[in-house]
């Protein structure tokens, strides 16, 4: 299995939480951005995104998740998670399924970039 280079240790974030007086709990936003791979189709790539739902739902972790593309064909993919360790340990589970390869090697990996975020405001 191919290990992307997005899915990297989240150690240094946590700390850097803790160390501004964060308690390492609390909603984190994950903001993934990446463009497809040349020859992917939009619904194809629509159609992967949402094999990945069942599995997300499943383990209780996301609050919600949204996927856009803007005029220049970046996507972002957006994710609620209920905590950095329910995030961390879905996406350790997530880079081991089926549904989530093919997802992800629609990617053009140069592309990806991840980060995390703890969540401070949120307007429903």
């Amino acid at each position: 299995m191919r290990i992307f280079p997005f899915f990297i240790p989240l150690i240094a974030f946590a700390a850097a939480d803790l160390a501004r007086g964060g308690s390492g709990s609390g909603q984190i936003a994950e903001i993934v951005t990446y463009k497809l791979k040349e020859g992917i189709a939009t619904q194809d790539a629509l159609a992967a995104a949402q094999k990945t739902e069942a599995f997300l739902r499943s383990t209780g972790a996301v609050v919600s998740r949204s996927l856009s593309v803007d005029e220049n064909d970046v996507w972002t993919d957006h994710i609620l998670w209920t905590s950095l360790a329910a995030a961390k340990a879905t996406e350790a589970q997530a880079i081991q399924r089926p549904e989530f390869a093919k997802f992800f090697a629609m990617m053009a990996d140069e592309t990806v970039e991840l980060r995390h975020a703890r969540v401070v405001m949120q307007m429903d």
